[in-house]
């Protein structure tokens, strides 16, 4: 064999090794397209499937339920912005009502805290002023047909507004009741006698 020959033969043998090389390392990080047998490569999300699919569940019922409670967060926000709400504080009756309503205009808010509300306050844009303001609404019910609505802008000082509303088949509304004789209202819907 000339030795030219033997040169082309031996770098023959040498580019065949290195393609084997390189096959061997391609096949071992992504398989062999041929071999069904050979294991593929997987990446991070596919090997850790469980541990995701357990750590959504996790945040997902802790928003439901637990401190992250999207019901909770909405309560402590509007905590934040209107104060907590009652503890320990008694159902207003009629006899209540007949007596805010005697005390004219120097009823405050401030005379209405002994007694249990429903918050229906809200935030608004001014658009005068485009500044955010709020209208504090709360309701006092004596029941479900009996409601006492007090509205202002602030809770210091004296409310806009205070109505009488009942909800029963003979709806009807006191618009102000602050002055006013509220007996005849409160007797005509069997409240007093």
């Amino acid at each position: 064999m000339k030795p030219s020959e033997r040169r082309a033969l031996e770098a023959e043998k040498k580019a065949q090794k290195e393609a084997e090389i390189k096959e061997r390392s391609f096949q071992s990080d992504y398989g062999s397209a041929d071999d069904g047998n050979s294991e593929k490569r997987e990446g991070f999300f596919s090997k850790h499937v469980r541990i995701i699919t357990f750590a959504i569940c996790v945040v997902l019922i802790l928003t439901v339920l637990g401190p992250w409670s999207i019901d909770r967060l909405v309560t402590k926000h509007r905590e934040s912005i209107f104060g907590s709400d009652m503890s320990n504080k008694e159902d207003i009756t009629p006899n209540d009502i007949v007596a805010l309503a005697r005390l004219g205009e120097t009823l405050t808010w401030n005379d209405l805290n002994d007694f249990n509300y429903n918050d229906l306050s809200q935030e608004y844009l001014d658009e005068v002023t485009n500044k955010k303001r709020t209208e504090y609404r709360r309701e006092y019910a004596v029941d479900g047909m009996l409601v006492v609505r007090v509205i202002g802008n602030s809770l210091s000082g004296r409310p806009a507004s205070v109505q009488l509303l009942y909800y029963g088949k003979d709806a009807e509304v006191m618009n102000e009741i602050r002055g006013k004789d509220v007996t005849d209202f409160l007797t005509r819907h069997g409240y007093l006698k």
